[in-house]
């Protein structure tokens, strides 16, 4: 049961390729503060941060390139998700139960996206970059604003797993 804020951590910390503060099961933490500590870490490969307190925006991560799975889901960060937009090696990109907002076009080049969690966010416009993610296997995208058809989502062969039903988007329908 850690708390407090994240501290910043020197540039000279290139070594580390995991950063795990998430809260899962009975491990409960309650960091508070922003992702700006993190700024220096861009070797990381793979970040957890799930079920804290963490505010702020994801510009921190503009420069993590190397980052291959992202979970920031029940947290309190804001903005759009711009800064994820050159960060090619994601896998798992997992922000639900945040406050994001604006499109998710910006998300259009992370085609080798596996999983994509953006359910109980303000995301809106619409679902058309779906159709990059040709990797996809899980999607939740419900509680947001989005509008539009989900005719992306017909070009997904390997979608296993999906959530959209609770948004007012129309179209072509199908199976999943």
């Amino acid at each position: 049961h850690l708390s407090g804020t994240i501290p910043a951590f020197s540039p000279l910390a290139t070594k580390m390729k995991r950063f795990d503060v998430g809260s899962a099961g009975h491990r409960k933490n309650n960091f508070t503060g922003s992702l700006d500590p993190l700024v220096n870490l861009t070797s990381i490969t793979v970040m957890d941060v799930t079920g804290n307190s963490i505010s702020g925006t994801l510009d921190p991560l503009i420069n993590f390139t190397k980052l291959q799975a992202l979970a920031l889901n029940k947290n309190k960060l804001t903005g759009n998700i711009n800064a994820l937009a050159s960060i090619r090696t994601l896998y798992a990109l997992i922000l639900h139960e945040n406050n994001f907002s604006g499109t998710i076009d910006e998300l259009r080049n992370l085609t080798n996206l596996l999983a994509l969690s953006l359910f109980s966010n303000k995301f809106s416009g619409s679902i058309d970059t779906l159709r990059n993610f040709k990797y996809l296997r899980l999607l939740r995208v419900d509680d947001n604003e989005f509008r539009g058809t989900i005719d992306a989502l017909s070009e997904l062969d390997k979608l296993e797993n999906s959530v959209v039903e609770r948004e007012p988007i129309f179209g072509v329908s199908r199976c999943f």
